[in-house]
This record gives structure tokens, C-alpha cells and sequence, in this order.
């Protein structure tokens, strides 16, 4: 059964990202970052189910395949075409072309800096898929408190790692140990619960305003901007405190807001939303460049971060709607 303030969540934590990228450089980026990718990892495990254990390690693995390596090796595949395309027609320099062996070697580092010149939201694929394994192991743990008390030491341990290494990790070992902190939380408050169970909704506001207000300032003061995926975190005190609170404010919002088509149609797209996004914006912004005769101040205003945010939504929506039906098994369908 679908739970209306989870597709409310994740719509609005999808549209975020897509904002945080079309939208660049403003307070409010700092803001997004501050929170929206702990949100999806809140959210994922509050959709953890027990079942997992009980159904055993050969289900699980082939579940995280199918759902979760399976996409991000066909969205990873299109996005490696439509780079070497976009490359091969603004460079016609055959000598600047790297191989094919060593243009897919991003790809199958799963993570870091060399993965944007593939797709660089796929590393939340990765990050996701370890963060599923870290919790098959911890989730057997009984006490929730334990549980919690070992993903911040965890998180702790590889902030520490990161902080004298250049790049993260492989497939994301060390900011899947971040990101298990929120997974954990979001299993921990919102596991195989309903969102009738919590209270009123006047109750629910003036918390959603608290945490949203509490985030905004935890986020304006961390010395760096936020950005899980390069483990770059600036004060970790602020950057656990800003998460959590803007998730919460989140969650909350989305509880008071009512169950809508276009929310949970989102929701379900956000597998499709995600990595391809960028590749429409980039696409957006060689054709005000070429074609559109877009002054360059319009790129740093707001109202070009948003109706790029409209146009990629409207695109990969029906892109969604295509896989899904001929295609299924690129979005984890069957």
C-alpha cells in the first residue's frame, strides 16, 4: 500500500534537485543541498521493509540488481552515448577523444569527480546500493538506539577518511556510511508506520515551520555548501543538524499536504527524473547558447533555474511513462 505523504516526499525532494542543478549559485542552493539528497535516503528507509531479512541474502542481492544496478547501468549507458554524441560535435578533434575502454571507466568506478563526465547524478545508484547492504547487516542489530549510535560513528569515521583523500571511494563505500545515518532515522521514525498515526495537523506545521527555519539556519552558517555525493559536509555538527532538520520539515509538510495524482505520478518518475534531468539541462543550455541568443545574465536568474526545472520535469515524465511501459526493466520493472 502506497503511503500519500511518502510520494508528497519524494516529489518534493525530486523537483529540489532538479532546482538545486537548473538554479546555481544563490542561498537557495545552499538550502537545497543542506538536505534534499538525506531526504531520499530518509525516505528509502523508512520504505525498508522486515521481510527483507526473512526472505534472505540471495532475494536481497537479486532485488538491489534488478531494481537498483540494473538502471543505473541503462542510464549510464544512454548518458555515455549522448556525452560521446555531444562531445564528437563540439570537438572535432579526433586526438582529444579519450577510447571507449577509457571513456566507461567512470562508469564502472560507480562514483566521484570522474563520474560526471558520464552522469553525475548516478552516483546515487551506488550510494544507494550500499547503503541497502550496510543496513542488511546493521538492521539485525535489535536496539534502534544502537542502531543509530553505530551509523553516526560509521559516518563519523569515513568523514574522517574523506577528509584526507581526494576523492570518495568506489561505488560509494565511504558516503553510503554517511548517508546510512538517515537511513537509519527514517526507518527508526517512519518504519511500517501511517502518517494518521502522528498529530494534528496544526501540530504538524508549526513543526514543519521550526525544523524548516532551524535548517535554513544551520545551512547559511556551515562554512561550505553541502554536497553528499564528494562527501563535502563543512561542519559536521551542522551538516548532521541542517539534514535532519530540513528532512523533518519535509516529512512533515508532506503529511499535511493532500494526496495528489501529479504528486505520486512524480514520486514514481523520480527513478527516471534523476539522471536525466541534467542531461536535458544541458541540452537547454547549448541551445540558448547556440540558437536562443539568451543573454548571460538570464543564466544567473532565478526565473531560468525554474523554467528549466519546468521544461526537464515535462520531459522526462513522458520518458518515464515510455520505459515503463516497452522498456520496464531499465526503471527496475519487470
Amino acid at each position: 500500500m502506497r503511503r500519500p505523504f511518502v510520494d508528497n516526499a519524494r516529489a518534493l525532494g525530486i523537483i529540489l534537485v532538479v532546482l538545486g542543478h537548473a538554479w546555481l549559485d544563490s542561498a537557495a542552493v545552499t538550502i537545497i543541498y543542506a538536505f534534499h539528497m538525506p531526504l531520499f535516503f530518509f525516505i528509502s528507509g523508512a520504505l525498508w521493509k522486515p521481510s527483507v531479512w526473512q526472505d534472505g541474502w540471495r532475494a536481497f542481492v537479486t532485488k538491489q540488481v534488478r531494481t537498483l544496478l540494473v538502471p543505473y547501468l541503462c542510464f549510464g549507458l544512454i548518458s555515455w552515448l549522448i556525452m560521446l554524441a555531444a562531445r564528437a560535435a563540439l570537438d572535432q578533434s579526433t586526438d582529444a577523444r579519450p577510447s571507449l575502454v577509457a571513456s566507461l571507466t567512470p562508469l564502472a568506478y560507480g562514483a566521484g569527480r570522474s563520474l560526471r563526465e558520464i552522469n553525475g547524478t548516478l552516483w546515487f545508484f551506488t550510494a544507494l546500493m550500499m547503503t541497502n547492504l550496510y543496513y542488511f547487516v546493521l538492521g539485525r542489530v535489535p536496539s534502534r538506539v544502537l542502531q543509530i549510535a553505530i551509523a553516526l560513528a560509521v559516518a563519523i569515521l569515513a568523514l574522517t577518511f574523506r577528509q584526507q583523500h581526494t576523492d570518495v571511494l568506489p561505488w560509494n563505500v565511504d558516503v553510503a556510511a554517511v548517508a546510512l545515518v538517515f537511513f537509519v532515522l527514517g526507518q527508526s521514525l517512519l518504519g511500517n508506520q501511517q502518517e494518521q498515526h502522528w498529530r494534528p495537523r496544526g501540530l504538524l506545521a508549526a513543526l514543519a515551520g521550526i525544523f524548516a527555519a532551524a535548517c535554513v539556519a544551520m545551512a547559511l552558517n556551515n562554512p561550505d555548501r553541502v554536497d553528499l555525493r564528494s562527501l563535502t559536509v563543512g561542519s559536521t555538527p551542522l551538516f548532521f543538524g541542517g539534514a535532519i532538520a530540513g528532512v523533518l520539515a519535509t516529512i512533515l509538510l508532506a503529511m499535511i499536504v493532500p494526496a495528489s495524482r501529479i504528486a505520486a505520478e512524480i514520486s514514481k518518475a523520480s527513478i527516471v527524473i534523476f539522471p536525466m534531468h541534467v542531461i536535458c539541462l544541458l541540452a537547454f543550455q547549448v541551445l540558448e547558447k547556440r540558437f536562443w541568443g539568451v543573454p548571460e545574465t538570464f543564466a544567473e536568474q532565478w526565473p531560468r533555474g525554474i523554467a528549466y526545472a519546468v521544461a526537464s520535469l515535462l520531459v522526462c515524465l513522458p520518458l518515464y511513462w515510455f520505459l515503463k511501459r516497452f522498456l520496464p526493466f531499465c526503471i527496475g520493472g519487470r
